[in-house]
């Protein structure tokens, strides 16, 4: 995220785009890798690369993380293979095998992972994994961490047709983060607005309870095309500390294009 002009109170898009249903537009996670030596094997094992494989299997999304080896020669030994598949209750990773419930609970098993990251994007701590809306992606390699960048980091969708919402997450410096924001206006349009609500809430991994937000920011009717849910006065907006969610539901949504304003309020 480009974080003003360098102007400290420069008022810019959350995100640089627009809040979109389209599936190669909002990523849930965000994933990077660091190859490191793993507790217990030979100093002579070098990982040096890793790939993500998401499938859906049994009803459920399945997410496989291969760490890759060789020799200090340079020859390749057998690949480290992690099977984190969606359940109804969370199981710690134990070996290479653990199960996730929600988004979060697939993100601590990802971490527990030697030399990987992974971290929260456009999808609320809570939302379910034990299901099969999520697109299918093969093997992609996990960017390293020193060259990872907001488009190679991006991994997991949703598929955009069996859900009823869009989410984007707005936090600064990075969406994941908590500096304090300023809200200035949100505007935008959307297909779809039966029994409709745009919402924002707060979504912390350090106040998460594994269930829904009821504690809303901002609680608007959704419509089709509306120039302020939220339209303040510079000198008055709310600021609220991040991260936020963005939500727009609606029981026959199909498109959003859904864009907030925001400020940063704070300075380190």
């Amino acid at each position: 995220m480009l974080v003003g002009n360098g102007k400290l109170d420069q008022v810019f898009v959350a995100n640089d785009t627009a809040m979109a249903m389209l599936d190669t537009d909002m990523p849930n996670i965000g994933i990077s890798y660091n190859a490191r030596h793993v507790a217990g094997e030979s100093p002579s094992v070098r990982s040096h690369a890793a790939t993500v494989t998401y499938v859906i299997s049994g009803g459920t999304l399945v997410a496989t993380v291969i760490i890759k080896r060789r020799d200090n020669s340079g020859t390749a030994l057998s690949d480290t293979t992690y099977t984190l598949t969606g359940a109804a209750a969370y199981v710690a990773l134990s070996g290479v095998a653990g199960s996730h419930s929600t988004i979060k609970e697939l993100i601590d098993l990802l971490n527990d992972i030697p030399g990987i990251t992974a971290w929260i994007m456009h999808a609320p701590l809570h939302q379910s994994t034990n299901c099969n809306d999520y697109v299918a992606a093969a093997a992609a390699e996990i960017p390293s961490s020193h060259i990872v960048d907001r488009s190679s980091a991006a991994s997991l969708y949703r598929d955009g047709d069996q859900w009823d919402y869009a989410y984007m997450r707005i936090g600064l410096p990075e969406p994941r983060d908590h500096d304090a924001i300023d809200l200035i206006g949100i505007e935008g349009t959307c297909t779809g607005i039966t029994a409709g609500a745009l919402r924002v809430y707060q979504d912390n991994t350090y106040d998460y309870t594994g269930s829904a937000r009821t504690a809303y920011l901002v609680n608007k009717p959704l419509v089709e095309a509306q120039t302020a849910y939220v339209d303040s006065d510079k000198s008055k907006a709310d600021t609220f500390a991040g991260s936020l969610i963005l939500e727009a539901y609606a029981s026959d949504l199909t498109a959003t294009s859904i864009r907030a304003h925001i400020r940063q309020a704070s300075i380190g």
